[in-house]
């Protein structure tokens, strides 16, 4: 199915105003709740995070994107379909959560946060809440409704602002962080579900669940593999490391992901959208995917270098001076991520795009069994060491994801836009100058920032010298042009 370019662009647009608003609030939310808060208290919620998020898997099996990528024959078809999908996820959760109410003890135990039981039992009510939310997120993500689904995630965003941001005055305390997170999914459940024209029918189908299953089979495996790859450090670091080590790596990881999400989110649900529509043309398919790696790799290239360069401003600024000890794994880790997204995140959104999760899976195993290895084998070690040897063992993602991509879905080395090498040598320019300013003014809240726009002016400066560059540039500022006389007229 051909998707027509109108609505791609609008569906950017809009993803990419909700996700700049939306990641406004949430650095804002983050530089205030660091600044109140212990890292202890972000240690706990990432170790409870992990078991909902695990159990939350199980409930969403796969029926996002199965929705997302099936092509259905008519409305009908569909709103069948989207009702199996919500009762089978909301009887799971159910009884997931029962589960997790009855072994919550040994669960804290497990996860090195012991005593906190009952948080565990409270926390978990957010798989209830999801369950009613999970399918339709899905469902406007198929009808392309990123305008309506930007409104709504702004509104669940201020949530944290208004509710947890007081309640941590009040408490200071890690029950915030929980109160916050319960409301703003309920907040999203009920939201979605009364404005969505996709109405739940009482209706199931153990025919329809099967050939659901016949998908969502091969992409809970690739679920599962990518809950291990983000959650198999927090099990060793909680373990060995403590609340306070937990709390400096993942909320150095949230910061950093909120960062480059700015860019990301805003593109990658209207890329895989794209990509499943278009999974049967192998020349447009490929053609999506140089687009978006062009367009993204313009931002994310230098952005990786800048996290690096600037990871000690960066960090005083998001998270305050007690967090210093985080600086150098900000850096690691923004520049690893941000260079992966044109090579790992795309090649794993094609590979699901075209029906191939499976190789999503083996790419995140691999992942996994070197980061349990690797983090095990330092747990006695510093922090600093937990920060090379992650940013280290992260390259391998990278490397086979993209790798297996070219495989499953006709992608070719050949095929990548040849902008990506200018991007890459005006962002290595761009960093050599941004370390030596640093070294002859110095690394001040102020001078970082004199430093930082420097930088900018340098990295596109240098762009401008190039054709092909030049030309991407100037037509990007030409369509701004566009839409803001259109805006105004």
């Amino acid at each position: 199915m051909k998707v027509e370019t109108k609505q791609v662009t609008s569906a950017v647009k809009w993803s990419l105003i909700t996700e700049v608003i939306v990641k406004l609030i949430s650095p804002i939310t983050n530089m205030i709740l660091a600044r109140l808060l212990v890292p202890e208290a972000f240690g706990i919620i990432a170790s409870i995070t992990m078991i909902t998020t695990f159990a939350d898997m199980f409930t969403d099996a796969g029926f996002q994107k199965y929705i997302v990528q099936h092509q259905f024959s008519d409305h009908d078809d569909q709103d069948r379909y989207v009702s199996v999908a919500f009762w089978s996820n909301f009887v799971l959760s159910c009884f997931l959560y029962l589960v997790i109410f009855f072994t919550a003890d040994k669960l804290a135990v497990l996860s090195g946060i012991a005593g906190y039981g009952n948080v565990i039992r409270i926390y978990s009510v957010i798989l209830l809440l999801t369950s009613f939310s999970s399918i339709q997120y899905a469902v406007y993500k198929k009808k392309f409704q990123y305008k309506k689904l930007g409104i709504i995630r702004v509104t669940v965003k201020l949530i944290p602002l208004v509710v947890t941001v007081p309640l941590t005055l009040w408490t200071r305390s890690f029950w915030a962080l929980v109160i916050g997170n319960l409301t703003g999914e309920a907040v999203a459940a009920v939201v979605l579900m009364l404005w969505s024209d996709q109405r739940i029918k009482f209706f199931y189908s153990f025919s329809d669940l099967k050939k659901m299953f016949s998908f969502c089979g091969g992409s809970m495996l690739e679920t599962i593999s990518s809950w291990l790859v983000s959650n198999v450090s927090v099990l060793i670091i909680g373990q060995y490391l403590g609340s306070y080590y937990l709390g400096l790596y993942k909320t150095s990881i949230t910061t950093v992901n909120q960062v480059i999400s700015i860019i990301t989110a805003s593109t990658m649900s209207v890329l895989f959208a794209t990509l499943s529509q278009e999974q049967d043309d192998d020349s447009a398919f490929r053609k999506t995917i140089a687009t978006f790696q062009r367009s993204m790799g313009l931002f994310t290239v230098p952005l990786g270098v800048g996290i690096l360069v600037f990871r000690k401003f960066i960090t005083l600024v998001l998270l305050g001076g007690q967090w210093s000890e985080a600086a150098i794994f900000v850096g690691l880790w923004g520049f690893v991520m941000c260079e992966s997204v044109i090579f790992a995140d795309i090649g794993s959104y094609s590979m699901v795009a075209k029906g191939r999760p499976v190789f999503v899976f083996m790419s995140n195993m691999i992942q996994a069994v070197l980061l349990s290895i690797v983090l095990y084998a330092i747990r006695d070690r510093s922090f600093v060491v937990l920060a090379f040897s992650s940013f280290i063992v992260r390259w391998q993602l990278t490397a086979t994801h993209y790798g297996l991509a070219t495989k499953v879905s006709g992608l070719k080395m050949k095929d990548l836009p040849k902008e990506l090498g200018i991007y890459l040598f005006a962002a290595v320019i761009m960093g050599v100058s941004g370390w030596l300013l640093l070294s002859i003014i110095g690394n001040s809240i102020l001078e970082s920032l004199v430093a930082t726009i420097v930088c900018v002016i340098i990295y596109f400066v240098i762009l401008l010298a190039f054709k092909r560059t030049r030309e991407q540039i100037l037509g990007l500022v030409g369509t701004l042009k566009s839409k803001l006389n259109r805006s105004q007229a």
